[in-house]
């Protein structure tokens, strides 16, 4: 729980921050997908947000492995990327950065006789209270907000593309799955 400033009252973490992410570029190379990205970070509260870290990996999707393994959860350990000491009440934090999956632990889609990479942008934002925000976006080509994104196609040579679009996955209660 983050408080309030004005009103004294405390609210959860999902809702005292927005998060945004706008992804630049995919490049593959032989051996990697790094994709380039920014993060907006809204404090939607109208008090300071102080001692926030971002962690983001890229993993990829595929319908054989658990769901856990695929999305951010509250035990997903994240590589740290970003530190803000500070958020001002109603202001916004831009990140930018890369991050890299080795194409040798990607798992691999096969459609007809194309090999296809989903690749998962995992997020999770810790804050000054001990809950956290976790978000999974699938990334894709397409136009950004045109909603569906399609796979990125392993057969071809190393390339960039661009422009890069995402999609945040649902909430996925675990609980439910687990039963």
């Amino acid at each position: 729980m983050v408080a309030d400033a004005q009103g004294g009252e405390s609210v959860p973490l999902a809702d005292a921050l927005s998060v945004r992410v706008e992804n630049e570029k995919l490049i593959r190379s032989a051996a990697y997908a790094t994709l380039k990205y920014r993060l907006i970070l809204i404090n939607r509260t109208n008090g300071p947000l102080s001692n926030v870290a971002v962690g983001i990996d890229l993993v990829s999707a595929h319908a054989g492995a658990p769901m856990e393994q695929q999305i951010a959860t509250v035990g997903t350990a994240l590589e740290k990327r970003h530190d803000i000491a500070r958020i001002s009440p109603r202001q916004n934090v831009t990140l930018e950065g890369q991050v890299q999956l080795p194409l040798a632990q990607a798992h691999v889609i096969r459609q007809g006789r194309y090999p296809l990479l989903v690749p998962l942008m995992r997020v999770r934002v810790d804050g000054p209270g001990e809950e956290a925000l976790l978000k999974t976006f699938v990334v894709g080509q397409g136009i950004p907000g045109g909603g569906r994104v399609q796979p990125f196609r392993l057969d071809e040579g190393p390339r960039s593309y661009a422009p890069i679009a995402q999609r945040e996955l649902a909430r996925v209660d675990l609980t439910l799955s687990a039963r």
